[in-house]
């Protein structure tokens, strides 16, 4: 909104000069000195372009054509936003202006009115729309060169790798090295899921049994067997155990073997001499 009241008012002050000059000083003879030796208000009509540019060809239609498109190039690049800093949205507006001032001339008039001349060079006579047409348009021309959004990055960014989210994180290969080919059944819009965490115990590990009538201290001895690192003896090796003390102790004592007979009679002994 502010710039079309600027625009306006613009257009409001080209056109109060002009009207000034035609009713109050004659055509290509009269002059009024503003700065004595300096600058002259004159009255003076104009065919061509800003500065009696193309003033010997009838381009009347052509400089209204292009003032129209150069309107609404401007108003639709404030509109989206392609111009953001302000230097470069006043300076469009302000040229935007001059041009709609003189175009208003030509197609009224056939012509555009021109009243300021400067008396200490020859120079081309002009108007206030032709400042801001030069002015602003030299500014435009300096923010279109200095300013970085017309420079693609900035500075801080120009050396640093795309990792947007549009170009997919894709991380640089070192040079010489391709990227693995995909497989046969690859399919690019799909991407591989990773295995979700399992949640829970583990199903593959039993929990503890319960300690049966005949041995109620065999989930405290399942414990004792339990090595300084921490790894639990395998529960099989220890109920084994128990199971063959309990055996030994039930079987009944077995019986000594005969020992051999040492002991011999008198009488032996003396039948054993004689016979020799």
């Amino acid at each position: 909104m502010l710039y079309a009241i600027v625009a306006l008012l613009v257009l409001i002050l080209d056109q109060a000069v002009k009207y000034w000059a035609t009713v109050g000083i004659e055509l290509n003879t009269g002059s009024t000195a503003i700065i004595p030796g300096v600058i002259s208000l004159v009255n003076t009509h104009n065919t061509g372009a800003a500065f009696g540019f193309l003033q010997t060809h009838n381009a009347r239609w052509f400089f209204v054509a292009i003032a129209a498109v150069f309107a609404v190039v401007v108003i639709l690049a404030l509109w989206k936003n392609i111009i953001r800093a302000p230097l470069g949205r006043w300076s469009a507006v302000l040229v935007m202006s001059g041009a709609i001032g003189n175009c208003i001339d030509r197609v009224i008039n056939g012509y555009v009115v021109d009243m300021f001349r400067l008396d200490f060079m020859n120079f081309a006579i002009f108007n206030v729309a032709d400042i801001f047409i030069t002015v602003c348009g030299i500014l435009f021309c300096v923010y279109i060169i200095f300013d970085e959004d017309f420079k693609g990055k900035s500075p801080a960014s120009a050396g640093a790798p795309d990792q947007s989210p549009r170009a997919g994180g894709k991380k640089s290969l070192p040079k010489g090295k391709k990227s693995p080919a995909p497989g046969k059944n690859h399919n690019p819009g799909v991407q591989a899921r990773k295995p979700a965490p399992q949640s829970g115990r583990d199903n593959s590990t039993a929990g503890p049994a319960a300690p049966s009538p005949e041995n109620p201290f065999s989930e405290w001895e399942t414990l004792q067997g339990q090595n300084p690192g921490g790894s639990p003896v395998k529960s099989t090796v220890i109920a084994s155990s128990v199971t063959s003390q309990e055996a030994v102790s039930k079987e009944p004592p077995k019986a000594r073997p005969a020992q051999p007979k040492t002991e011999f009679s008198l009488e032996e002994i003396l039948a054993e001499y004689t016979s020799k």
